[in-house]
């Protein structure tokens, strides 16, 4: 059986650049979503937490319906069984839906500082980005601050391959805040990073406002890991791996795996070309046809095609 046991760090990288209702039902994500978008970043998870695997994304779960009524389609994402070292995968087998090679980490929002140089803006500090919601509470609604921390899923050629390079050469990406930009909006999709080494970000909306971190909330200790930590760049670090790997246990939990995709009898076809025709659920894989059982099952109609079509065979084969 091939190697497609899930793989973390640089090499993971590398190799990839060449080649249950128990879960929280949403892990935020950090994307860029247009041409010329651009966010500041640092990462939090170290090159070596960074997991690599083949991802189901978005794949179509079910309805269903927001507080006025209106119904809405439900996605998920999963990581390929076959990644996990199973022989087989069932919405890539069964329902015709390919995974897609993506390295997983961790990141924050960040809010630059600018300063004048030379008659240009640059970043002389950062702060962590925060966002502002309502929550309704026992007491009634409260507004409150949350981080503008997620989830980092990319491709390894136009995304963390930059990242895993800067890594080895460089410095270390999670303590090193970035001006990322997008370029195209398809397959032609591009990223420039800019990076500032040696900047100083403030981590005080993190560390302060991380109990409104709803994905966070279950997650003990995390107080504790922030007050122990060397510094602050490791109590991130901490934070981040934290998170990811939360997510991760959820995307590889085979129990949440079969209880959501085992009902589900076929999916539309994907915006990626790569993907094979969905083929609708029977109760388990349907058995291959011998051609001696698919002559039994041949119509009449059926049996006079077959042969015409060997007489028109031997015609051609005699006058080669």
């Amino acid at each position: 059986m091939p190697d497609f046991s899930p793989l973390r760090g640089g090499e993971a990288i590398d190799r990839a650049t060449t080649r249950s209702s128990k879960f929280s039902p949403f892990a935020p994500r950090l994307t860029w979503a247009k041409d010329q978008e651009e966010k500041y970043v640092l990462l939090l998870s170290p090159i070596e937490k960074v997991y690599t695997a083949d991802l189901h994304e978005f794949i179509e779960v079910g309805k269903g319906e927001k507080a006025n009524g209106e119904s809405f389609t439900k996605y998920e994402s999963f990581v390929s069984r076959k990644s996990l070292g199973e022989s087989t995968d069932d919405i890539q087998d069964r329902l015709g839906r390919e995974p897609r090679r993506r390295s997983i980490g961790v990141a924050v929002e960040l809010d630059p500082v600018y300063e004048t140089v030379r008659g240009r803006q640059r970043p002389k500090s950062f702060s962590v980005r925060t966002e502002s919601f309502t929550r309704t509470t026992d007491d009634g609604e409260v507004d409150v601050e949350a981080p503008r921390i997620g989830m980092l899923i990319q491709a390894q050629k136009n995304f963390y391959g930059w990242l895993n390079s800067y890594d080895r050469t460089q410095g270390p990406v999670h303590e090193t805040p970035m001006r990322i930009i997008r370029r195209g909006t398809d397959s032609d999709t591009t990223y420039d990073f800019i990076s500032f080494d040696g900047v100083d970000v403030d981590f005080g909306p993190l560390f302060e406002n991380l109990e409104n971190v709803a994905y966070l909330r279950d997650v003990e200790g995390l107080e504790d890991i922030v007050k122990d930590a060397k510094d602050d760049y490791t109590a991130a670090a901490d934070i981040g791996t934290a998170f990811l790997e939360k997510r991760w246990n959820e995307l590889a939990d085979e129990d949440r795996y079969h209880q959501i995709v085992d009902p589900i009898q076929e999916l539309p076809p994907s915006r990626f070309a790569s993907n094979k025709k969905p083929q609708a659920a029977r109760g388990g894989r349907p058995a291959r046809r011998s051609p001696r059982d698919a002559a039994d099952a041949a119509t009449p109609e059926d049996a006079d095609r077959l042969e015409a079509f060997n007489k028109l065979r031997e015609e051609v084969g005699a006058t080669g």
